[in-house]
């Protein structure tokens, strides 16, 4: 999974957890503005056993998109995944395993 966030206080702590090769547990919840104007979670991730492999900051051009943010992108492998669809009330799993391939060469 590859997820794109602003830098922001949670930036020290993730270049923390790849330093380390931590596994972490990881809850991503997903808002969206409601036909009221406000706002309504409609969907959530669950990652369990989380390992960030690729890390990249961008840092858009002072000179020519000083109106952009910098932002990262984190490459994620996780064991498992649960979608969960809040407003429709569906949802769904999936355990992922290293699958280890036994070479006879």
């Amino acid at each position: 999974m590859i997820i794109k966030k602003p830098v922001d206080k949670s930036t020290p702590l993730l270049g923390v957890a790849i330093s380390n090769n931590e596994l972490m547990d990881c809850f991503i919840d997903f808002y969206r503005t409601s036909s009221n104007g406000g706002l309504e979670l409609y969907f959530k991730l669950k990652l369990i056993g989380v390992q960030i492999l690729e890390y990249s900051v961008i840092h858009p051009n002072s000179l020519d998109h000083n109106d952009q943010q910098p932002q990262e992108t984190l490459s994620l492998k996780y064991k498992s995944i649960t979608w969960n669809h809040v407003i429709a009330g569906t949802s769904g799993y999936s355990i992922w395993e290293d699958l280890k391939i036994n070479s006879t060469m």
